[in-house]
Formats: C-alpha cells, sequence, structure tokens
C-alpha cells in the first residue's frame, strides 16, 4: 500500500463532492506500523517528495502518533499544514523509517507545545531533528552565520530518546538554542556521527560584535545554557563512538543540569 487515501485522477471530479480537505476531527491515536512502500496519506498530484502528511489532511484531536517501518516516506510532514493540525499531539514514536533527513519541518515546531514523549529509533539517514524551512541551508559542521540566533522551546516534554541514528549530525543545522523546562530523562545512544553532546552557548555577538560573523567549530548535538535543561533527572550517554561529552569551560554535566541524579556514558 502506497496511500491510504487515494484520489489520484480525481481531481476534474472535485466539483462533484470529492473534498478538498480530509478532516479526522475525532480520531486521537494513529499507528502506522510495517508499510513499507507506503509514500503518502494522501495523494496529491504534483508532488515531487514523499511526504506523509501534506495540506490535503487535517488531524486537530490527534494525540498519539507512531510510525514504524515506512520505507518510501522521505518526510512525515509537508511545510505548510492546515492551521489546526497536530496541536494537540502528546506522543510521537518514529521508527525505522530509512529516508528520513530530518524528522520536524522548521515551521512544525510551533505545533508541539503540548508534546511529552519524542522518540525517534533506528531511522539509518536522518541528520537533524529539526529541518531548515525548505530543506536549504549548511550542514551542522560548516561555518555559520551569527545574525541571529533560533530558540527552540519544548514546554511539555518529559522523555526524549535518540537511538542508533547513524547519521545524525545536530539537532538544527544553524546555530540555535532551545529550552526543554520539564525533561526528565535523555538518551542518546548509538548515534556515533553526533561530535560533541553539548556546549555551553555564548553570544558571540554581544561577545565579540559583527566583527566575528562566523564560527568555524563544528555544533554540539545541544547548546546550552542555565535554561536548557533544568528539570533533567537521568541522562544516558552510550555507543556513541568518539562523541565528546562536553564542549567548552568544565566538563561536569551538573553544572547545567541541577536536577541530575543519573548519569549513565561508560565511554568516559
Amino acid at each position: 500500500m502506497e496511500e491510504i487515501i487515494f484520489t489520484d485522477g480525481l481531481a476534474a471530479a472535485a466539483e462533484e463532492g470529492i473534498p478538498q480537505l480530509y478532516l479526522f476531527t475525532k480520531l486521537r491515536r494513529l499507528d502506522l506500523i510495517r508499510l513499507p512502500k507506503l509514500r503518502t496519506f494522501c495523494h496529491q498530484e504534483n508532488s515531487e517528495i514523499n511526504t506523509l502528511f501534506n495540506q490535503k489532511v487535517a488531524f486537530p484531536s490527534l494525540v498519539d502518533l507512531i510510525i514504524v517501518g515506512t520505507g518510501k516516506c522521505r518526510k512525515i510532514w509537508h511545510d505548510k499544514l492546515t492551521v489546526d493540525s497536530f496541536h494537540e499531539l502528546t506522543l510521537l514514536f518514529v521508527e525505522h523509517c530509512d529516508k528520513l533527513s530530518n524528522v520536524f519541518p522548521f515551521d512544525m515546531v510551533e505545533r508541539l507545545e503540548k508534546l511529552e514523549t519524542l522518540h525517534i529509533l533506528e531511522c539509518e539517514s536522518v541528520e537533524e531533528i529539526i529541518g531548515l524551512a525548505g530543506d536549504h541551508g549548511l550542514n551542522s559542521n560548516e561555518s555559520i552565520e551569527l545574525k541571529s540566533t533560533t530558540k527552540f522551546v519544548f514546554p511539555k516534554i518529559r522523555d526524549l530518546v535518540l537511538y542508533k541514528l547513524p547519521k545524525l549530525k545536530g539537532f538544527y543545522p544553524k546555530v540555535h538554542t532551545t529550552d526543554w523546562p520539564l525533561l526528565k530523562l535523555l538518551e542518546v545512544s548509538e548515534c556515533s556521527k553526533v561530535e560533541t553532546f553539548a556546549g555551553e552557548y555564548i553570544n558571540l555577538r554581544e561577545t565579540q560584535g559583527e566583527s566575528q560573523p562566523i564560527i568555524s567549530v563544528p555544533q554540539p548535538l545541544f547548546w546550552v545554557t542555565k535554561e536548557t535543561f533544568p528539570s533533567l533527572e537521568e541522562l544516558v550517554l552510550d555507543g556513541n563512538g568518539n562523541m565528546k561529552v562536553w564542549h567548552g569551560h568544565g566538563a561536569d554535566p551538573k553544572q547545567y543540569c541541577p536536577k541530575l541524579r543519573e548519569f549513565y556514558c561508560p565511554e568516559t
């Protein structure tokens, strides 16, 4: 099965009652499991990229989304979705989606205010968790302009697991910060391309002014400040090859994770 809703060839019949938007108003849980040929949920003509959810479907009440083994899907979400879709998500589980290069498009992040659980497992092509708008921009290891710093806030996420993502290089390709005010558990395991787990974020525009327009060091997975992980209790870093735990002054995670109780990192 390549599509859940197949409308190919029916565009001309739209005026006769075929909907332009499929609205699933009461659906609270959606499991898409072991569908290796699935390309999209709803067919869209002239689409160049296999996007699972496009602007022709809306899920205003969806709470749990589980996606496992959709081998043909290159993007989960289209860059332009209907306004009232996916705002209620509390759980997202993505596993064995081998064509994905990132999990969220940039504009999707603002819809994740209620997300509590995020697990990304064994997706062999994922390079970043959040992609740039239009999927254009610099690689995580290239020099980056410091014109502005993007800040992502995940106000409700309590556990985040990134497991067996062999091409993962960063959370987002450009310089950014993230805030996880309620995060309790963070696991990063078998992500061998991540060079550094965390680095102290310093606003170079403030400290060095406009004379220092770029940085050339590889980005860590997380740029951290005192506000990044205020509630983190358990941190697991396992099987990540030569990944450095910390870049910058000091190497004690508790400096930025004041409630940390368990820190498992056998490589250190």
